[in-house]
């Protein structure tokens, strides 16, 4: 068995390594519908993906781009690499091709393999947030995927009314935060994303934030975690704006999960982190800049209230957000003076069970089942 995988950024990354474990894992124990059979996993993906043994066709970095203005001058490399991509996926001829959220990247590649390949099964995992912005998306990922695993519950039946057979599979993440509570440290987390041009928005206003912030709630050490392909740009980042406080970066997993358990605050860009965050009992500001040209062309097709996931889910105010003007120092200093930090621990503990499908199967063993059942139909086994 052949599997291309395609993570285009960290948090997908860290989704495809799940994955990676589960499928190997159950190879391991010789379940019935893989006994004789091997598993070679090709594609593309980050350090962890990497960890876990693939060697990726070029580096995920590389697709780091945010924003409408902000990818304009990244246009002709990134049409490179989806060709780049497609064709590799062509000659390498996998059974299974799986796509980790990256929409505008991943639905181009593989609208490109489906035009040269109909015998490859072609499965998405994260579904595109129709449901926030842009909804004909439901309409074209039915044209072009086989089948569509999303992360909560109430996605299917927006791909469903296309014919296109979805399925919820929980969210890998909260594998990793089992332990959801610890004592709470003088810690405080700034998170500016994990693309240069979020960093180059975002952190210069959390360190100005920060020493205040420190005063008012009692900090006393600062960290940025951070992913290796930037961390060279945030420590310069760093050292290029005057601040009375010291800084530190980390890109250690191990370190970070430690962190975001024993935290006092973190001030984050939205994504995935803030479901992390959550799981891991982190109490959090959400804060979120594009320029203002991106900004004033992808607000009017927004459909919900909130940015961060934690508030679309729960469709209420969990975590503050601070978004665009509202996004200043003074802003975020004083959210964190007035955050009710007990309450927002009460509603994670609630929250965090609408990320779980049930006690059967882990988010990661049931993707990886229906990766086994779906080669089923190629007819290859």
């Amino acid at each position: 068995m052949k599997l291309y995988i395609i993570a285009g950024e960290a948090s997908g990354d860290l989704l495809g390594s799940s994955v990676m474990r589960a499928l190997r894992s159950k190879m391991a124990k010789k379940e019935a519908v893989v006994q004789k059979q091997e598993l070679e996993i090709v594609g593309i993906g980050g350090a962890l993906m990497r960890e876990c043994g693939l060697k990726s066709l070029f580096e995920i970095w590389e697709l780091a781009v945010g924003g409408i203005t902000e990818a304009i001058p990244h246009i002709f490399k990134i049409r490179q690499l989806i060709k780049k991509t497609a064709q590799d996926i062509i000659n390498k001829a996998p059974d299974i091709v799986l796509t980790i959220d990256s929409p505008e990247f991943c639905f181009r590649v593989v609208k490109l393999v489906r035009q040269s390949r109909r015998d490859i099964r072609l499965i998405h995992l994260v579904a595109p947030s129709v449901w926030a912005w842009r909804p004909w998306r439901a309409r074209q990922v039915a044209k072009i995927y086989d089948h569509l695993l999303t992360l909560f519950e109430f996605e299917p039946p927006y791909f469903n009314k296309y014919g296109l057979k979805t399925t919820f599979v929980g969210h890998p993440i909260v594998e990793s935060c089992c332990e959801i509570h610890g004592v709470k440290d003088d810690v405080l987390l700034l998170m500016p994303g994990s693309r240069r041009q979020e960093v180059k928005q975002l952190l210069v206003k959390f360190i100005r934030a920060a020493s205040q912030i420190g005063i008012k709630i009692g900090i006393k050490r600062v960290v940025v975690p951070t992913l290796p392909h930037i961390e060279s740009y945030v420590r310069r980042y760093i050292e290029s704006i005057p601040s009375e406080i010291k800084i530190e970066t980390i890109t250690n997993n191990a370190d970070k999960e430690k962190l975001y358990k024993t935290a006092k605050l973190a001030i984050v860009a939205g994504g995935t982190a803030t479901l992390q965050l959550t799981l891991f009992g982190c109490p959090m500001i959400v804060c979120y800049r594009l320029s203002w040209l991106s900004y004033a062309i992808i607000r009017p097709m927004v459909r919900v209230r909130y940015i961060s996931l934690v508030n679309i889910i729960a469709n209420q105010s969990i975590v503050p957000e601070l978004v665009q003007r509202d996004c200043s120092v003074d802003n975020i200093i004083k959210t964190a003076a007035d955050l009710d930090y007990q309450q927002q621990l009460r509603d994670f503990d609630e929250f965090s069970q609408r990320l779980r499908p049930g006690p059967i199967e882990l988010p990661s063993e049931k993707i990886a089942s229906i990766i086994l059942e779906e080669q089923l139909t190629t007819n290859r086994l």
